[in-house]
């Protein structure tokens, strides 16, 4: 079903990359024409709406409904426009929903969702079938408060098993960011517990990528911020410029990436009790940041006070994430899967972050819904 980039037509990367570029500009009409045209070789043959059976709904966005169901033998999630979108605003699911889907027939990567069938309903609407995970990380995250369910909560979330989901979806972003299309970030935009699967095995997965956006590398300055749609995403994990629509970079998402680190490694949401706008003001405005975990390694701490910085040129790129990640969980491993300061100095671990050949600038430093 999946091809990479390699096997792609120059002329269908290019078409889909100046779309996926253009994304906030470009008419949905032309977006939506464009997106079929540049997706038609990668995506394979459709299938036939007939070989499924829907069985029980999932869950519904704005634009689009997710229900189980059976495809060859095998359990689905199936995704495809709801059928109670006004005109107006079935246009733009149409878009939103085509891009995605001519996105993630070129993705490929363990951590990130795979689709495996996709065609067209009897309406004409367009739908796709993607692997089924057993529960997204949001059902699994601890939400309970008070002593007794924080210590049955830190037994069943170890600082361990917050580094491997961690890890995995730093591998993810790093593939989105660094190696999916030669030349361009692929940027995910809504990263939150919602949109991340996790299957029996451990295996965890970037799901929902409705809202993505592809920016073109300029190897003159690729750091410089582009006037992006703002308030984009969930705002309890988003950066500070977007959530005040101002330009952003790829950065954001490590801003992101960051509080739902922390709400795994601290069991904690981030930002809790925070209406709207006391976030906007003392988040995005004031700086104000929850408190860290005091046994975390000190690595754990200058990269989590890195990707929290407000100024997006200190927070690290994920291929750094993915390292400091990999060497705390191999740390932390050691010592029986709890935190372990391992005798470090506080300047010591910083230095494990910020060495230099591998980096270089990096310091240590439109609802709220989970």
């Amino acid at each position: 079903m999946h091809s990479t980039t390699g096997g792609d037509s120059p002329d269908s990367v290019t078409e889909l990359a100046r779309l996926a570029g253009l994304g906030d500009e470009l008419p949905k009409a032309e977006a939506a024409a464009g997106w079929e045209a540049a997706a038609r070789d990668p995506l394979g043959e459709p299938v036939s709406f007939s070989e499924l059976q829907p069985l029980s709904k999932l869950g519904a966005g704005e634009f689009c409904t997710v229900h189980s169901a059976s495809f060859r033998g095998c359990m689905v999630a199936l995704k495809r426009l709801r059928r109670d979108l006004p005109s107006c605003r079935e246009s733009i699911g149409l878009a939103d929903l085509q891009r995605e889907i001519a996105i993630l027939s070129r993705l490929e990567h363990p951590n990130i969702i795979r689709m495996v069938a996709h065609g067209t309903g009897k309406d004409g609407a367009p739908f796709c079938c993607l692997e089924m995970f057993s529960q997204p990380l949001s059902a699994l995250l601890p939400t309970s408060t008070g002593v007794l369910a924080h210590k049955w909560e830190a037994r069943q979330w170890p600082l361990a098993r917050g580094l491997s989901v961690g890890l995995q979806l730093a591998r993810a972003l790093r593939h989105c960011h660094d190696e999916f299309l030669p030349g361009y970030r692929l940027f995910h935009r809504d990263i939150k517990p919602n949109n991340v699967g996790v299957f029996a095995d451990g295996r965890v997965v970037l799901a929902d990528f409705g809202l993505l956006a592809l920016w073109e590398k300029d190897a003159a300055d690729d750091d410089a911020a582009r006037q992006l749609t703002g308030m984009t995403g969930s705002l309890r994990y988003m950066a500070p410029e977007v959530a005040l629509s101002q330009p952003y970079n790829h950065k954001a998402e490590v801003f992101s990436f960051t509080s739902l680190l922390y709400h795994m490694l601290s069991r904690r949401k981030p930002f809790e009790f925070m209406t709207p706008s006391v976030f906007l003001r003392e988040v995005c405005c004031g700086g104000n940041r929850p408190p860290l975990g005091k046994a975390w390694p000190f690595q754990l701490h200058a990269l989590v006070k890195a990707g929290w910085s407000s100024t997006a040129s200190h927070r690290p790129e994920f291929a750094e994430v993915v390292r400091v990640l990999e060497e705390t969980a191999r740390e932390v491993s050691a010592a029986g899967g709890h935190a372990f300061l391992g005798g470090r100095t506080p300047d010591a671990g910083r230095r494990l972050l910020l060495d230099p050949p591998r980096m270089s600038r990096i310091q240590s430093a439109r609802s709220f819904a989970q």
